[in-house]
């Protein structure tokens, strides 16, 4: 909210607002701005969320949203990374394996390596050959990132990632179609190992780079090829909807893929492109896979019930808002409904029940 918007609400001025903000006041009204905000007034005497600094976040679409936009998703990760500090207090989980590109090339060369050439080979680091990703989101919860979901009325925002105390962080729009939120995760994989320590500014050519990251990781070259050898002659459109299906991936970023390999030309990239638009595909996935769920957070939600803690515990315990948990969760996980506080912690064995497989 603007200031004026708060004050309207709380029945004062601007002026008395901006007193509130600057601790000019000994006894702001924390009771009618708890109830305003639907947090708890202790929450106001809380130590400061995380610093978050917009430079070190990688956005992957922004460019119509102005400041106070922006302000306002960096404070919902900064509440998310207060509720990972709780998280990673209380469960174990696998710690960031998420190679840099100096991990990845060898110290004897310095070439300037393309998002090609880096997909390729993390997918050797990781044992991946060329076959298709089952669970996208496993996988890199299996490597330590740690994936929530953007706030509702922020969804527009699309994705973005960044680091943390050696932690990596990927937050989407879980509304997106399965398919689309896998590819906005090997997006975000590939700013996490292409850009780390860049400050990418939301420019073109990262944001490219990424893209082609994340095609490649998806749909490597080799992998790809092998398929579309065994078929009879010039690739059909309906070959595209077969091999989309393989590499769960959507129906555009396969033409794009193909096109890119030069396995079609311009003419058919441009009419199949037109023909996906007309059937919908540009804005969905009419014949879409199931959506990847998360293993982290519904492994810690079933030992929660286990120990019958509800979503209102975790926001008294770690001092993070329950909407706010809520969201970062939401479409990621089946999310209980809550049903009032129990006063429980986790207990110590809880911790060992948590498991994150990697596939």
């Amino acid at each position: 909210m603007t200031k004026e918007e708060l004050a309207a609400k709380c029945g004062v001025t601007r002026r008395a607002v901006t007193g509130w903000e600057s601790g000019q006041v000994a006894t702001p009204p924390l009771l009618a701005l708890a109830e305003l905000f639907h947090v708890s007034p202790d929450f106001f005497g809380m130590r400061d969320a995380p610093d978050l600094d917009t430079m070190d976040v990688s956005f992957r679409a922004l460019s119509s949203a102005g400041a106070r936009k922006t302000k306002r998703v960096i404070a919902a990760a900064r509440l998310s990374l207060e509720l990972n500090q709780w998280l990673d207090s209380e469960f174990q989980s696998p710690d960031a394996d998420i190679p840099s590109m100096d991990d990845l090339t060898s110290p004897l060369h310095s070439d300037d390596y393309s998002p090609e050439q880096a997909s390729k080979m993390l997918r050797n680091v990781w044992s991946l050959a060329d076959r298709p990703i089952k669970n996208m989101l496993w996988l890199l919860e299996g490597k330590g990132v740690r994936v929530f979901g953007l706030p509702g009325e922020d969804r527009d925002v699309d994705a973005f990632s960044f680091w943390r105390a050696g932690r990596p962080f990927i937050f989407l729009n879980p509304e997106k179609s399965a398919e689309r939120l896998r590819f906005d995760l090997a997006h975000e994989l590939g700013h996490l190992i292409l850009h780390k320590g860049v400050p990418t500014a939301r420019e073109r050519s990262f944001e490219m780079q990424a893209n082609q990251f994340a095609s490649a990781f998806l749909m490597p070259a080799t992998g790809l090829l092998a398929q579309a050898s065994t078929g009879s002659g010039e690739i059909r459109l309906a070959d595209v909807f077969v091999m989309k299906k393989s590499w769960r991936v959507s129906a555009t970023a396969m033409v794009r893929r193909l096109f890119d390999l030069k396995l079609i030309g311009d003419w058919h990239y441009r009419t199949w492109m037109v023909d996906l638009s007309s059937r919908g595909y540009r804005r969905g996935e009419p014949d879409g896979v199931h959506p990847e769920q998360s293993r982290f957070i519904s492994s810690l939600l079933s030992v929660a019930r286990e120990q019958k803690m509800s979503l209102r515990d975790m926001a008294t315990f770690s001092g993070v808002p329950e909407r706010v948990i809520q969201e970062a969760f939401a479409g990621l996980a089946i999310i209980p409904i809550s049903t009032g506080s129990h006063g429980r912690r986790l207990s110590a064995a809880s911790a060992s029940h948590l498991s994150v497989v990697q596939h």
